[in-house]
């Protein structure tokens, strides 16, 4: 098993959310988690309307969602989903590979399926990290023979990107 320190607690998604909410009502992140602990508000973290207001982006939403999932609270993951919807952020590729890795920890290879189809239809690059998040899927799932065709499409891009680099350094 793993160690509790690498556990992430319902508290970090809490956490998170109060970050999230201060960026949403134009506040320093972290203003809300100061009060009623031994930090006081302080003059600097009051709303300034001088400064551009700093917007939850494609990363803060991906952030919120994996934060969610690990804690393995299926409201704390609905909580971030329905954050992500009416923060109105088009699905990215950080926010498609927060979604795999959910789909990977609750043993779903169908749902990891329809998240790449979707990334496939916005253009969203699987990447190497998404393609060995896909991979532990199969595996997980129990489908090995699907994780080692994965697996070889893996490599066979890198030596063909490899060839390239060759050829391409050659005609320089």
């Amino acid at each position: 098993g793993r160690s509790s320190r690498n556990k992430t607690t319902l508290e970090d998604f809490t956490t998170a959310v109060k970050i999230y909410s201060d960026l949403q009502m134009n506040k320093p992140p972290g203003t809300s988690l100061r009060r009623g602990h031994l930090l006081n508000p302080t003059p600097d973290l009051r709303i300034r309307d001088d400064h551009p207001r700093l917007q939850p982006n494609a990363v803060t939403m991906a952030t919120l969602l994996d934060l969610a999932s690990r804690t393995k609270n299926d409201r704390a993951y609905k909580r971030a989903v329905q954050l992500l919807r009416s923060s109105g952020i088009p699905l990215s590729r950080e926010i498609h590979l927060a979604l795999i890795g959910h789909h990977n920890r609750r043993i779903d290879l169908a749902s990891v399926k329809a998240v790449v189809t979707d990334m496939g239809r916005r253009e969203n690059k699987l990447g190497i990290d998404g393609m060995n998040s896909c991979i532990w899927a199969c595996i997980r799932s129990g489908r090995l023979h699907l994780a080692e065709q994965l697996f070889n499409v893996m490599k066979g891009n890198k030596a063909e990107a490899s060839s390239a680099e060759v050829r391409k350094s050659r005609e320089i």
